[in-house]
């Protein structure tokens, strides 16, 4: 859509309504944000307050169930006295050990009565707990299993709730789920000589009631599928549902839900979180808003959780009334504008066009004639149409006039345009414009055919070779001035070339003459040039020859250095090579050194043994006789052994000496390798440098004997071209001579 290509009705109609309805819908926009805003906050609000309703109704529950619990407990209590602990004496409870603990010094330890006659009364379950160590233990108890069993011999245990609360001496109420059954737990410590000694325990059963509550915060429904329910907010149940309408209670929400919102709610104690939730069975994507509380005595988090759109219905039905009727509203905005416009505008101007484009096909040469614009109203419109009327007429008048000095000036334009430049404009008009245009250009006229005169006059003395007249640019200008200067210039440059020619001509009669003289000159040296040439092309052929196989001498020497610093590094790997030979041979003897020194020893031990034996053989008498000569044997072995060792561990050292000399001879070897192999190095280098330098020179040799042959290919077109200079010198000579005849001739 072009706003260029459309009328003025539907210009001003588009604009109008399209700056009416972002009014309108700007308007509808702020106010449906505005609603939704209120309505959200005051939704939010309402939630907030219902989830705090529902705390404090739980709260209240909880306060009837602990002084019901109370009162219970109270009549347990009544029961005891005088209640005593001798932790020196134990009983066995259910296997365990634990301390006698008595009431009026009956031993309440595996004492049913007490408890059971409580719990047949009161209906309330009843433990006796004894301080063991620093926990307690269960002494007698009310309390059953499902499978009839008492929980006796069990230990409260440092991580109840209510372990903290007891052992410094004050009284605990909590709720507990135990097998199957909700109790309302009231734990009293027994406190003897400022030391908690015990505990008495009451249990009031809930159940039924606890059950019918829950049902009824189940049936609560927010909104029309908003609901109400309960997390568990505890470490080992963190997460898991206490009530929910339809989740189980031992389903998780971190299993269920993987938003990342689900976390942050487990992170404050209250507040307000909206997530993307997608239903299940038609998984349309919702926004869910959630209002959460928690309420710390049981370990809860108590949780509203219902689609936001639900609440924002009667704020989308608001913007979708209000955006039908600003639409309406528009719509007839627009008709009523269009019709104003199109009645008192649109008609006017219709008219006006018309007259304007009848007076311009007029004014363009379309048509012959014009008629004036039709005046309906005495608005500004139709002032305007009056006074275009008046310059119409005008106009038309002036034209005509106009048209007859356009006539009389186009005929007088056609004659100078063949050349007639005395013809002059004789008709006026009664545009001033027009009038002074026809005085300048005939004056134009006048002084063109005045300076066409004085330019052919000075052309026509420069035809008769006389280039002695100028023309006078005094009071002259611009291109007139030019043309004055240009002749004048054409006289002065026609004047200093005749002079030029003149002196040209003498002066290449004489330079003919003396270019003869030098190519004679030129073809002689030329000729002798090229003998010499000849004779050093052949002394640089042989030089060349001479060259090469020096060359050839330098690359045999830089191969055998090449070898034989090759054969060095062999050398000198070899020698390295016996240098850690001998070290090994060394670690060796060393070794072997050691073996015969523990050889030594054994034999001495084995000596001093032969001897120990021969003093017991002698203190034997008869008996030892036979014992003395083995043992004689014995230290004659152990000597030549020793003997032995000795003689190998001079030849062992003797071995080292030698081997450290042949070390010692190596690394010689070794330092006068690397002597060598940078002596090698060098001359290498030297030869290498020769050869470069060789190299470079017969190249250059061999560019002086191609620049030779150039030289001597130059000298041969030399003599040529000295040839045909001496025939040009001589054509150039005949030249001359005309020129400076011909420049005789003007009159300068």
């Amino acid at each position: 859509m072009n706003l260029k290509n459309m009328n003025l009705v539907t210009k001003t109609s588009l604009l109008l309504t399209i700056v009416l309805s972002i009014l309108l819908i700007s308007l509808n926009v702020f106010s449906a944000m505005y609603s939704k805003n209120i309505i959200s906050n005051k939704v939010i609000k309402q939630l907030e307050q219902r989830v705090h309703e529902t705390k404090e109704t739980i709260r209240t529950y909880d306060h009837l169930l602990e002084t019901t619990a109370n009162s219970l407990y109270s009549a347990f209590k009544s029961q005891f006295n005088d209640i005593q602990i001798d932790e020196n004496k134990t009983v066995k409870v259910n296997g365990i050990d634990t301390p006698i603990i008595t009431n009026n010094g009956i031993m309440l330890n595996n004492n049913k009565n007490i408890v059971d006659n409580y719990t047949k009364i009161k209906g309330s379950t009843a433990t006796v707990f004894a301080r063991k160590g620093d926990d307690f233990i269960r002494v007698t108890t009310s309390l059953k299993r499902p499978n009839g069993t008492r929980t006796v011999g069990t230990f409260l245990g440092k991580s109840s709730p209510a372990y903290n609360a007891i052992i410094n001496g004050k009284k605990y109420f909590g709720s507990a789920h135990l097998f199957g059954k909700e109790y309302m737990a009231v734990y009293d410590p027994i406190i003897k000589n400022s030391k908690v000694i015990g505990i008495l325990y009451v249990g009031y059963n809930y159940t039924e009631s606890y059950n019918e509550y829950i049902q009824s915060i189940k049936k609560k429904v927010i909104g029309k599928t908003g609901y109400v329910y309960i997390l568990s907010t505890k470490k080992k149940t963190k997460g898991n549902f206490v009530l929910h309408p339809i989740h189980g209670k031992n389903e998780n929400i971190f299993n269920l839900n993987k938003d990342k919102s689900i976390k942050e709610m487990f992170e404050n104690d209250k507040g307000v979180i909206t997530y993307n939730w997608t239903n299940p069975k038609t998984g349309e994507v919702k926004k869910k808003i959630t209002i959460y509380e928690n309420y710390k005595p049981r370990g809860w988090k108590i949780v509203i959780g219902t689609t936001k759109d639900e609440f924002l219905e009667e704020s989308k039905n608001f913007s979708i009334v209000l955006g039908i009727l600003s639409a309406v509203s528009i719509i007839l905005i627009a008709i009523l504008i269009l019709f104003i416009i199109r009645k008192l505008v649109i008609k006017p101007l219709h008219n006006l066009q018309i007259g304007l484009n009848d007076f311009f096909e007029y004014l363009s040469r379309k048509k012959d004639t014009t008629n004036p614009i039709k005046i309906l109203s005495n608005d500004e419109i139709g002032m305007m149409s009056k006074i275009i009327n008046e310059n119409i007429n005008t106009t038309k008048e002036n034209m005509k006039i106009d048209n007859e000095l356009i006539k009389n000036t186009v005929e007088v334009a056609n004659l100078v345009n063949k050349g007639y430049l005395d013809k002059r404009i004789d008709i006026s008009s009664n545009n001033i414009m027009l009038n002074e245009l026809k005085n300048v250009v005939n004056q134009m006229l006048d002084n063109i055919l005045t300076h066409i005169d004085n330019v052919q006059g000075v052309l026509n003395s420069f035809t008769n070779y006389d280039y002695t007249k100028r023309l006078e640019v005094k009071n002259i200008e611009a291109q007139i001035k030019k043309l004055y200067e240009n002749s004048n210039i054409l006289g002065e440059s026609s004047t200093n070339l005749l002079k030029q020619n003149l002196q040209t001509g003498q002066s290449l009669q004489q330079s003919s003459n003396e270019l003869n003289n030098i190519i004679s000159n030129l073809s002689n040296s030329s000729n002798e040039q090229a003998a010499s040439l000849e004779e050093t092309a052949a002394s640089l052929e042989e030089i060349t020859s001479t060259m090469k196989n020096s060359q050839q001498s330098m690359i045999q020497m830089r191969n055998n250095s090449e070898n034989l610093s090759n054969e060095v590094t062999n050398g000198e790997k070899l020698a390295a090579n016996t240098s850690t030979a001998m070290d090994q041979i060394n670690e060796q003897t060393h070794d072997i050194a050691e073996a015969i020194t523990i050889i030594d020893q054994i034999a001495f031990q084995t000596n001093i043994l032969s001897l120990n034996a021969a003093v017991e053989a002698a203190t034997a008498g008869e008996a030892g006789k036979g014992f003395s000569v083995v043992a004689q044997e014995v230290r004659n072995l152990a000597n030549r052994s020793a003997e032995a060792a000795n003689q190998i561990k001079a030849i062992v050292e003797n071995a080292t000496v030698k081997s450290n000399e042949g070390k010692q001879i190596a690394a010689q070897m070794i330092t006068g390798y690397e002597k060598l192999r940078e002596n090698i190095k060098e001359t290498t280098q030297i030869i290498n440098q020769v050869t470069s330098t060789s190299n470079e020179q017969l190249k250059g040799v061999e560019q002086i004997n191609h620049a030779v042959n150039d030289l001597d290919k130059i000298t041969q077109t030399n003599a040529n071209v000295a040839r045909k200079a001496s025939e040009i010198s001589k054509d150039t000579n005949n030249i001359a001579n005309i020129i400076v005849q011909e420049a005789k001739k003007a009159k300068i």
